[in-house]
């Protein structure tokens, strides 16, 4: 089973339960009801594939990281002559 939408949408103790029981193999997950906290019972299955969720904030975030780096950059270049981030 595969879960990308919200962390909601499931029931993870019915999920854990399914798991423990054999009618799930592995889940696939990038969202969890309490992110960023993963249940350390989803741990226990080696199969299961856990990622942190990074949907369509990882562009935006990179896109803030990039226009941060730019800015330090362009105040120590101004102020020093150098940049700091490279």
């Amino acid at each position: 089973m595969v879960n990308t939408a919200l962390g909601r949408v499931l029931d993870e103790d019915a999920v854990i339960r399914a798991l423990e029981d054999g009618h799930l193999r592995s889940v696939g997950l990038d969202v969890y009801p309490n992110e960023p906290h993963v249940s350390p019972r989803l741990l226990e299955f080696p199969r299961n594939v856990l990622l942190l969720h990074t949907g369509k904030s990882y562009a935006r975030g990179r896109e803030e990281n990039g226009n941060a780096c730019a800015d330090l950059n362009l105040r120590d270049f101004l102020r020093t002559a150098g940049g700091r981030c490279t």
